[in-house]
């Protein structure tokens, strides 16, 4: 309701006129107290928002993730609006902020102090890269992290011996053994299995990059535990590549047979047909007939697969950048690839979930040869077939008791 010209004056809107003027001179003082605060405050803090790397994501609270972030999910829904720092990436939710980066802000803080010197904003650069896919340019043009992502990956890459390493030791492969006892088999070191990561073209001669898929891309190695966790990989070897080559010509190879000899207690691997029999890799026994114990076998022997299935498609879905043709030579490639291995074991570690909308079904880029025959010497052949038949008793007994 207000004045209109031609209108009488009454007492009514005298008042209504009287309030409109009262109400009209606090607001613009107000905002002029608002104002030279505002002014006072940028003037004070301008080197912190110029530099966040100190900034505390608890507010002065007890350093507990867990009940940080139970409060500020509860306070999601009454948050009052308010102007958020947009100098500052880590001024958000944490939904928002897993949704970007995936792994909430203390879990950064604390990346960022093992990556040292390097600088928050490189770090935000390279997990922006690994979480989108995007290409570098667009990567430089967001304003959080205007920076390059190569020196991150190789700052990350130097972290590869320390959080991923495959067991050498006897009390090593012991601890690991207890944490793949509940797969099924016994004495189980890892489970193995090889994924395509798509590329671009690599410069001429490059016919040895193309896949069985018809694209190029590299042929990565991943061993993994019943955790999920990286054991070890390996991304150097073009597409064209099978997984029983790739396994034969890494170091895995050798420590596997280096820990069967000198070891009282035998470990083996898993791998799927594409990989060779051999007395420290079990492979499945195709076509057995129903109700057989190799058959129950078989069917043992892939249910204990599925965590490195598993890996393989939770390590894709975090980080989109392997899902998409990675822009960079093959080394560089696989030099990302590390990179995400390494924080898959942190988060993984830390029981940090992926994001719901994130978990979907890729495509299938195994690569699967089944058949594969490996000279081995008539002793270790004669060793692998029994070895398997152990376990293919095992398996028929487990297969009985259910």
């Amino acid at each position: 309701m207000g004045l209109q010209f031609g209108q009488p004056v009454t007492p009514t809107s005298l008042a209504v006129a009287r309030c409109f003027c009262v109400l009209w001179i606090e607001s613009v003082a107000v905002c002029t107290s608002r104002r030279h605060l505002c002014f006072l405050i940028l003037r004070d803090t301008s080197s912190f928002l110029m530099n966040f790397d100190n900034y505390d994501y608890f507010e002065g609270r007890a350093p507990n993730p867990i009940a940080e972030h139970r409060r500020r999910a509860a306070n999601v829904g009454i948050q009052r609006r308010r102007l958020r720092d947009h100098q500052n990436p880590l001024d958000i939710t944490v939904e928002a902020f897993m949704e970007l980066y995936r792994m909430p802000q203390d879990i950064l803080l604390r990346l960022v102090d093992l990556l040292a010197p390097y600088s928050i904003r490189r770090v935000l650069c390279a997990l922006f890269y690994y979480a989108s896919g995007s290409y570098q340019e667009h990567t430089g043009a967001n304003a959080h992290h205007p920076l390059s992502q190569a020196a991150v990956s190789n700052a990350i890459q130097e972290c590869l011996t320390q959080f991923v390493r495959f067991p050498t030791t006897p009390n090593e492969r012991a601890a690991t053994i207890e944490v793949n006892s509940r797969l099924g088999l016994p004495d189980v070191l890892g489970i193995i299995d090889g994924t395509l990561l798509p590329i671009f073209l690599p410069v001429k001669p490059n016919q040895h990059y193309y896949c069985r898929k018809g694209f190029t891309a590299l042929n990565v190695m991943i061993v993994c535990d019943a955790n999920l966790k990286i054991l070890t990989l390996d991304a150097r070897y073009p597409g064209s590549c099978r997984d029983s080559y790739v396994y034969q010509n890494t170091p895995l190879r050798a420590e596997m047979q280096r820990a069967y000899q000198e070891e009282d207690r035998h470990c083996w691997l898993l791998g799927d047909s594409g990989y060779p029999l051999e007395p420290w890799l079990m492979t499945p026994i195709p076509n057995g007939d129903p109700g057989t114990p190799e058959f129950n076998y078989t069917k043992v022997h892939c249910q204990c697969r599925n965590p490195v299935e598993r890996c393989i498609g939770v390590l894709k879905c975090r980080w989109r950048c392997l899902f998409l043709p990675v822009h960079y030579a093959s080394e560089k490639c696989g030099r990302v690839v590390n990179a995400c291995a390494v924080l898959h074991n942190i988060l993984t570690s830390l029981r940090v979930a992926v994001p719901v909308n994130l978990l979907q079904d890729g495509p299938d880029l195994g690569n699967i040869y089944p058949d594969i025959a490996v000279r081995l010497p008539p002793r270790l052949h004669q060793e692998a077939a029994e070895n398997r038949a152990y376990l293919v008793q095992h398996a028929h007994w487990l297969r009985n008791q259910v």
